[in-house]
């Protein structure tokens, strides 16, 4: 896959130092994927959910400390990072509109 935004997770990393070997972690097996589907992606990260807010794909990192919000193009093998939060971050943001 094609990861795009990869600044995201550095500026996130800087911030929560914790954090940074996890999302390197998926950032590596991300670039090494071929995924068609969201089956594809559960083979990696079974807890993985499709259809937040409509479009987005949130992986759950560090044992759900974190939530990597991405949009996944599978035709185009690209994954667009959208978003890094906390738990409680990812909250606060899932029920907004």
């Amino acid at each position: 896959m094609n990861v795009v935004n990869i600044g995201l997770l550095q500026a996130f990393s800087k911030r929560h130092n914790q954090a940074k070997t996890h999302l390197t972690a998926w950032l590596k097996v991300a670039r090494q994927a071929s995924w068609k589907h969201l089956m594809d992606v559960r083979q990696h990260y079974p807890g993985t959910d499709g259809g937040v807010k409509g479009v987005y794909t949130m992986f759950n990192i560090k044992g759900n400390s974190y939530r990597l919000i991405t949009l996944i193009q599978y035709p185009t093998q690209t994954v667009a990072i959208t978003y890094v939060f906390t738990h409680a971050e990812y909250d606060r943001w899932s029920k907004s509109l």
